[in-house]
């Protein structure tokens, strides 16, 4: 490992993080739907990239829908879990 070309490199990293963090958190300030149409576009142009298109078998298709299914109703539990939290906390 070339440390000379690691330590910039990781520098640069994370002070694009940090400028990026600011960035968004000021358009979300200024511009909100921009910013939340912005970052939503994104989201599903990666979501759609990442999906498969085709499956080698049934075996293959069930297993995804299953880990679909498993992550939706996660995402949902935690959901409901924050909600109670809120709602404990409020007073």
């Amino acid at each position: 490992l070339d440390f000379s070309v690691l330590f910039p490199a990781v520098l640069g990293g994370c002070a694009v993080v940090v400028l990026l963090a600011r960035f968004f958190s000021w358009l979300f300030r200024a511009h909100y739907p921009l910013a939340y149409h912005t970052v939503f576009g994104l989201v599903v142009a990666t979501m759609l990239s990442i999906l498969p298109t085709h499956f080698a078998d049934p075996r293959e298709a069930l297993i995804s829908l299953v880990c679909a299914v498993l992550g939706a109703a996660l995402a949902h539990w935690s959901a409901a879990q924050e909600n109670r939290n809120k709602e404990a906390k409020a007073p």
